[in-house]
């Protein structure tokens, strides 16, 4: 009997010069929301902070209003287009391309930014405590797990269906090895003597005592939840979605 044909597919393709071209022209918010979001975030800063590291950055929109401020900001993301596009809008910003899974840990700053909570592994978030001065914060935007329209998705899954001869498998797991969620479609065609295996890791709704557990074990000993006004609010609260994590070194 013939082997079948295995044919892998990228889901989100960060740092694939094509993918990200295309990415640019839907992926991110428009840019009066990034803006008001920038500005609200100058609230939470410490008074005496001088220097922030946004990791993920894409095209650095927050960056404007900080630098505006009179904050020094560096960028740093995975993809190299958005990193060409960010230093054309803020040339007074310093830009690099790096994965997070390999941020140099030889500079310290007042602050660092985040925006991607299904992709923060232990390892980052080392990575992340060790670049930030002594009495620096962490930021780190999320959706708020708690709320019933995170809960809707459920992410430790697997299910088989069978349709017309033909099996798929929907996989949802958290790899605690990797501490990264791991989301995989498997169709299995006999028809086409053809499996397709869909991978999209990093994506997903971290629980919120997971997030807790991850900062406290970097180091970080004192963690707070704002809302997307920068108001202070309990952990356990249902009813907002999108939610900024602030961890004190």
């Amino acid at each position: 009997m013939a082997m079948m044909k295995i044919n892998r597919q990228k889901g989100s393709q960060y740092g694939n010069r094509e993918w990200d071209i295309e990415y640019m022209k839907w992926g991110f918010k428009d840019e009066a929301s990034q803006l008001d979001f920038a500005q609200k975030l100058l609230k939470i800063f410490p008074k005496q902070a001088k220097t922030i590291l946004d990791v993920a950055c894409g095209t650095g929109r927050y960056h404007k209003v900080w630098l505006e401020n009179g904050y020094t900001v560096t960028g740093t993301d995975l993809s190299e287009y958005f990193i060409e596009n960010a230093a054309k809008i803020n040339p007074a910003a310093a830009y690099f391309a790096c994965d997070a899974q390999a941020l140099p840990t030889d500079k310290q700053y007042d602050i660092i930014t985040a925006s991607e909570p299904g992709m923060m592994n232990a390892k980052i978030i080392r990575n992340i405590y060790k670049c930030l001065n002594p009495g620096g914060i962490f930021i780190l935007e999320s959706r708020n797990p708690n709320h019933p329209r995170s809960r809707g998705f459920r992410p430790e899954q697997r299910t088989w269906t069978h349709e017309n001869g033909v099996f798929k498998l929907l996989r949802h797991e958290f790899n605690f090895a990797t501490q990264i969620y791991e989301h995989e479609e498997i169709i299995i065609d006999p028809t086409k003597d053809e499996i397709i295996i869909h991978e999209n890791n990093g994506g997903g709704d971290v629980p919120m005592l997971r997030i807790q557990e991850t900062l406290i074990a970097a180091g970080f000993d004192n963690i707070e939840f704002y809302s997307r006004d920068c108001e202070k609010m309990d952990f356990a609260d249902e009813s907002i979605y999108k939610i900024w994590i602030v961890a004190r070194r």
